[in-house]
């Protein structure tokens, strides 16, 4: 699921909602969420080209696949691609104003294509990762469409039907859908048509700035206390298991990531601020833009990646079949962000990112809802049950609880005389779509005015 990105930091554990009204902070129960919208709408494509895998990752789509099934005479395998705006073969009644959209093929495509198949079939969008489905445009169905929906968990949603407007050739609609959790749709075409638009959503698992948790399914919450996190538990990653972990210590009234440590099957991997340890050896000695190493059989690549206002910082990159686990670190702030998590490898997992299934904050007997951050993250303090990744030990260590966060420092508004203003005139480079928010807070926190951009 593009699960996008995170920085480990945490925020005001025992403050009440009234301690977050001051500029630069959330409301706990106002926290967002951190999802974006994909909008697959074939506009990429040529008129006549296959859909495929490799063509849809080019585009954006990393795990999404496109497949179709006919009936009687239609063409199984790839959907095709037709220009509504330049119509072949005489299929006028798909003349539109929606450009390339998605058939099925004729079986005479040697003689003409491309061509919608007057029988149907069913064309099948499928995830690698989780998603929700809001939105798909049909182009001049014959027939009632019916859709199919498969969650991540494998549960059969009933048949959503929907009717077309058959008054006139070219006629096009978008039908809402607003299902959340889903790996799989069919759609089931008993006649001619296409698919001119799917419009889906995806959201991130990490944590960013100071730190903003984001869950699987989005949610964002912070939390301030200091000690050791299980970020992530997933036991058949890989078939090996993956563990993270991060380590946070205080400063002022906020805290920030110090260390984020992961274990997959037997070896060991800890990022700091300035070395990278490789089952106890250095592994960033004489490590250059562009170079990688090897981490439990996968590649771990190091890139300098400038923040959005220009200012160095560093970016690791494990890569793994399904998805990438990428680190971000600048000055004291380290981020984490694991990118277009599959099922496969995080069915069951869980943390402080939360139940990937339920998508809910759960304490770890799986079942008990924790959604204020001062009971959720001390849940997830490292304990004698959790595998020991960190090469040295910082307080505190379990028996002992995460140290509360202390009091918000009242005027964090002129720390090292940075105002509201300063820091909202520094984030705006971030452009409208960014969480101005987060990085005001982030600036507000530590005093220092090149925070900009170290949410992302």
């Amino acid at each position: 699921m593009k699960v996008a990105f995170a920085f480990l930091c945490a925020f005001a554990a025992k403050a009440s909602a009234d301690n977050f009204l001051e500029a630069g902070l959330r409301k706990l129960e106002g926290a967002t969420e951190k999802c974006s919208d994909k909008i697959v709408n074939f506009e990429g494509f040529s008129a006549g080209e296959k859909v495929t895998t490799e063509k849809l990752k080019s585009l954006g789509f990393k795990t999404l696949s496109i497949k179709v099934e006919g009936k009687g005479k239609c063409v199984d395998g790839e959907a095709r691609i037709f220009n509504s705006g330049s119509v072949t073969c005489g299929d006028t009644d798909l003349s539109s104003s929606d450009g390339m959209v998605a058939i099925i093929q004729e079986k005479n495509e040697n003689i003409c294509a491309p061509n919608d198949c007057a029988a149907g079939g069913t064309m099948t969008f499928e995830w690698t990762n989780k998603v929700q489905i809001k939105s798909i445009r049909l182009l001049d169905n014959d027939q009632p469409v019916k859709v199919v929906l498969t969650t991540s968990t494998g549960t059969i949603t009933k048949p959503l039907v929907l009717v077309t407007d058959k008054s006139k050739d070219g006629k096009h609609e978008t039908f809402s859908i607003g299902v959340d959790d889903v790996s799989k749709m069919d759609v089931v075409m008993n006649g001619s048509g296409a698919v001119a638009e799917v419009v889906y959503r995806t959201c991130g698992t990490g944590a960013s700035g100071d730190p903003h948790f984001s869950t699987w399914t989005g949610h964002k919450f912070d939390y301030h206390g200091q000690c050791d996190l299980v970020l992530v538990k997933a036991p058949v990653f890989e078939g090996k298991g993956l563990d993270i972990h991060v380590r946070t210590e205080q400063r002022y009234f906020y805290s920030f990531i110090k260390t984020i440590a992961m274990k997959i099957g037997d070896d060991l991997l800890e990022f700091g601020f300035n070395q990278v340890l490789l089952n106890g050896a250095t592994a960033n000695k004489g490590l250059t833009s562009g170079s990688s190493f090897d981490f439990a059989g996968y590649p771990v690549s190091f890139h300098d990646e400038p923040m959005p206002n220009g200012r160095p910082r560093k970016l690791y990159r494990v890569q793994t079949p399904h998805e990438a686990i990428v680190i971000k670190v600048f000055k004291q702030l380290m981020a984490i962000e694991i990118e277009d998590a599959s099922h496969v490898n995080f069915a069951d997992a869980v943390g402080i990112t939360g139940d990937y299934n339920s998508g809910l904050m759960l304490g770890r007997d799986g079942v008990t809802i924790l959604p204020d951050p001062s009971d959720f993250g001390p849940e997830w303090q490292v304990t004698s049950d959790d595998p020991s990744l960190f090469s040295s030990v910082q307080a505190p260590q379990f028996p002992e609880k995460c140290w509360e966060a202390p009091a918000i420092d009242k005027v964090r508004h002129l720390r090292n005389g940075v105002s509201q203003a300063q820091a909202e005139e520094a984030c705006a480079i971030l452009g409208e779509d960014a969480d101005i928010e987060d990085c005001v807070f982030d600036i507000m926190a530590t005093g220092d005015i090149e925070m900009v951009g170290a949410h992302l």
